[in-house]
């Protein structure tokens, strides 16, 4: 699987999410799109000199994994070739383990490729193909589980506890939003339930609604 966008990337791939990390007496920022991958920035403290810049060939969202990073989004391979992927780089921000997603309803559904995704001890867990959700285990590299789309809304947030997960419906007009709770990291549905308001939050096990 991989996607061709030829010149497009620029303006078509960002990373979403900005990490900022203090190391010592220096910051590491990121990410900054440069071509068609990410450049990250370690920046000396306090007189903000950037003092080393680290491109990596990948582009997407970054989540914080211990003193690692983990990448959901595109390992680019060449100038018209991308590849859906995770990834983890190490703390000297390279490459140190990578995993290919499977694309086959990411071409048919690019307005809501990846979503939401947040990381329960060793396991990734994000939204796609429109409603979709998907479990990414980070110690093997791949994919262990996954629910095609779980009910009407394309976008879904995720609470995560120890052997349960609440993926919500991320927001809503008529007052009422639709959430599902499945087993984890089996994602074996258990029920569905209805929550009073228009947008609800996530934060590793709860959930915030705002009216």
């Amino acid at each position: 699987p991989d996607r061709r966008c030829g010149n497009k990337w620029g303006a078509e791939f960002s990373a979403v999410l900005p990490v900022i990390q203090l190391e010592g007496g220096e910051l590491v920022v990121a990410p900054f799109k440069v071509g068609i991958g990410t450049a990250f920035r370690r920046i000396s403290v306090p007189d903000l000199k950037v003092t080393e810049r680290i491109g990596v060939p990948f582009t997407g969202t970054f989540l914080r994994y211990g003193n690692k990073l983990v990448g959901l989004g595109y390992l680019v391979e060449s100038s018209y070739r991308a590849v859906p992927s995770v990834v983890v780089l190490d703390e000297k921000l390279q490459i140190e383990k990578r995993g290919a997603i499977d694309a086959s309803k990411l071409r048919n559904n690019s307005a809501c490729e990846f979503s939401a995704p947040t990381i329960q001890s060793h396991y990734l867990v994000y939204g796609a193909d429109c409603g979709g959700v998907h479990v990414f285990d980070l110690n093997v590299m791949q994919e262990v589980s996954r629910r095609e789309r779980v009910g009407k809304s394309n976008f879904y947030t995720f609470a995560l506890g120890s052997n349960l997960i609440a993926a919500v419906d991320m927001g809503s007009t008529d007052g009422s939003l639709e959430g599902f709770l499945f087993e984890f990291p089996s994602l074996r549905p258990l029920r569905s339930f209805l929550l009073e308001g228009t947008q609800v939050l996530a934060s590793a096990d709860r959930l915030y609604v705002l009216a």
